[in-house]
């Protein structure tokens, strides 16, 4: 689940929360308390292993759509020439 970028995005806002609650030198709450953030995201990840991938992946990212498939295709021969332009570099 770390490389899923719905996580990412959460537990970044809930580190900026904190940050901020921080340098601002608020007292904690429950919203700004690192506790609660800790608590969220097992929670939240939790929940997320419990569903099927597919579930929260969506039409538009599950493997087996041939338009997810062409998508990935692509996105494989745009890296590999930026690869391959990097190596000729060195």
């Amino acid at each position: 689940m770390a490389g899923c970028s719905c996580f990412g995005a959460y537990d970044s806002l809930a580190l900026m929360r904190l940050a901020e609650a921080e340098q601002e030198k608020r007292k904690p709450m429950l919203m700004d308390s690192a506790w609660h953030q800790y608590e969220e995201h097992f929670y939240r990840q939790k929940r997320a292993y419990a569903k099927d991938p597919k579930s929260w992946l969506g039409a538009n990212n599950d493997p087996d759509n041939p338009e997810c498939q062409k998508r990935r295709e692509i996105s494989n021969k745009i890296v590999d020439k930026v690869m391959d332009s990097q190596i000729d570099e060195y």
